[in-house]
């Protein structure tokens, strides 16, 4: 059983500390905030759960083996060093780091310390994500392109524009379209289409000059494929994969679920073959986690963790390429 400490409060922390718990891998141990009352409001869902208001009493917990860190991006690196340092594991909420550069430095102590370092990117793990990846590995032509959309209008846009400084809205701690919704975007290019040559970022800014949404593209030898996100509107799209005479037409990039299809240049429409969703959102990458963790011997899962962070890596050139143009 792994010990669970959280850095974090807002409504992610709770979804993940169920997967978690609902998966027998864990038992949460600590949660932290730097308010009190946050970290007590927390708690008090899981039997009132230990917690602290002292980050370093968090990651020399003895009885906390990897700490979950959802606090503001611009805080992931330091936190993320400081708790490996202290002998944890850490899986840090996406985006992972702001650079290539820090995520390196990251696993390279993760190493040294013989701790793991993974980005919950949740999507990757489900059943039919991977199934996907798949069947255009199988797929007996190339695609001519694609298109990716995640724009969801944010819960946190009203209070933006209504004069406050939500953290998703500013430049101080990484927030904006890219680095809260794009990232999902990215990993799914990636990881069905492979790295791209080039990566081209046109944002739309909102009035402190944080991207509020934006078009993608992944440029491809052959092929582009094409990213929609924003956070100040919501689109009903699905992903689109084209291969010329017929469309792979699928709900989502993450919780994708047994409505997609193909979409026959006649008109005739076929199953993707894809399973009914079981599970919940974040339920898959919690049992991969663990797995990661706890079955270091075990050289299917240990290669299947190496996978991975060569997906963040590669994800996380991108997504320095994209930073650069916001």
């Amino acid at each position: 059983m792994l010990g669970l400490g959280t850095i974090g409060t807002s409504f992610i922390t709770p979804e993940f500390i169920d997967a978690a718990l609902k998966s027998g891998h864990y038992n949460l141990a600590r949660v932290y905030s730097r308010h009190e009352s946050s970290a007590k409001q927390l708690a008090e869902q899981y039997n009132n759960a230990p917690i602290t208001t002292d980050v370093d009493a968090l990651f020399h917990d003895e009885q906390v083996d990897v700490v979950y860190i959802a606090s503001p991006n611009s805080l992931h690196f330091e936190q993320a060093k400081a708790a490996l340092e202290a002998g944890k594991h850490v899986i840090i909420e996406k985006p992972v780091v702001q650079s290539e550069a820090e995520l390196k430095e990251l696993i390279a102590l993760g190493k040294e310390k013989g701790r793991l370092v993974v980005e919950a990117a949740r999507h990757v793990f489900e059943p039919n994500f991977q199934k996907v990846k798949s069947l255009l590995a199988a797929a007996p032509e190339k695609p001519w392109g694609a298109t990716l959309s995640y724009a969801k209008y944010s819960s946190r846009i009203d209070d933006f524009f209504a004069g406050k400084t939500p953290n998703i809205f500013t430049k101080e701690f990484a927030g904006g379209a890219l680095n809260d919704l794009g990232i999902y975007l990215v990993y799914a290019g990636v990881a069905w289409f492979g790295a791209p040559e080039r990566a081209i970022y046109v944002p739309q800014h909102l009035e402190n000059g944080v991207d509020g949404s934006g078009i993608m593209a992944l440029v491809y030898p052959t092929f582009n494929v094409y990213l929609h996100v924003a956070k100040n509107y919501t689109t009903y799209d699905p992903t689109e994969i084209y291969f010329g005479k017929s469309t792979w037409q699928i709900n989502h990039i993450q919780m994708i679920d047994n409505t997609a299809k193909v979409i026959h240049k006649d008109g005739q429409e076929e199953s993707l073959d894809l399973a009914p969703v079981t599970s919940g959102t974040m339920d898959d990458e919690a049992v991969a986690f663990a797995q990661f963790i706890e079955e270091a011997d075990n050289e299917e899962i240990q290669k299947r963790y190496a996978d991975f962070q060569q997906l963040m890596l590669d994800v996380i050139r991108v997504m320095d390429e994209l930073r650069t143009q916001r």
